[in-house]
């Protein structure tokens, strides 16, 4: 048997299922690391998002209905209110007649965001944010595939705001970021997909900005026109929550 001193004692051979494994157990650690950095970032976000829900809740709280006696938040869905012949004869329904398509290659939309005041029943009125000072909905915008939409966005409001196209290709961070108020944001994208889409505000918390008006339609006819009727018309569905 082969003796050896401390100083002469060969140094222990790792395998390669040793370093292997040291390998997989560094690349583990690097891979938790990043999903801890991304779930940490996430959570930051989330709450973020609730924070600026509750601020946004505290800071317009005016934006309830402010109306003469308090009314339940139940659904009327299905059921029709003793007054509804009232309610009906006192509303001014906007024009729900399709626009027409314009001409050229090149079509102009230009809005103005708004805080509005609009009564949505006798004696019940709601601060909302409104596009182009219409109300909710937006104004419907009526487009031909292959037109060139050029959308020009004044915020007019008390906080910031932005327009986000379901019918555009487009890179969001580009066109569909937040605009301060008191500017503007220019943008164009091709009508290319034919179709009926939403449009609505993507600012952040998205669900209160949509909820308190800031939504419309953008309709994109077909190249080839589609068979001749008498009239057109949008409706656009929506809730006010009270």
């Amino acid at each position: 048997m082969a003796t050896y001193s401390a100083r002469q004692r060969p140094r222990p051979v790792e395998t390669e299922s040793a370093v292997f494994a040291k390998v997989a157990a560094l690349l583990l650690g690097i891979l938790v690391a990043v999903l801890s950095f991304f779930s940490l970032l996430m959570w930051a976000d989330s709450r973020e998002a609730r924070d600026a829900a509750a601020e946004l809740t505290g800071a317009t709280s005016d934006l309830a209905a402010v109306h003469n006696t308090a009314l339940p938040l139940n659904s009327f869905a299905g059921v029709v209110p003793e007054n509804s012949q009232e309610l009906a004869a006192a509303h001014k329904p906007y024009d729900a007649t399709l626009p027409p398509v314009p001409a050229g290659d090149l079509v102009k939309v230009h809005m103005t965001l708004k805080d509005l005041t609009v009564e949505i029943a006798p004696g019940v009125k709601y601060n909302t944010w409104a596009f182009d000072g219409h109300g909710a909905p937006g104004p419907v915008i009526n487009v031909r595939e292959g037109q060139t939409v050029e959308m020009t966005l004044t915020n007019g409001g008390s906080i910031p705001h932005s327009i986000d196209f379901h019918a555009a290709r487009i890179a969001p961070n580009v066109a569909f970021k937040d605009v301060a108020p008191g500017d503007s944001i220019k943008f164009r994208f091709t009508a290319s997909d034919p179709g009926v889409f939403m449009y609505h505000c993507g600012t952040k918390p998205v669900l209160a900005h949509i909820a308190n008006g800031m939504y419309g339609a953008i309709i994109i006819q077909p190249k080839q026109a589609l068979p001749k009727v008498d009239n057109e018309y949008v409706l656009v569905g929506s809730e006010w929550y009270l």
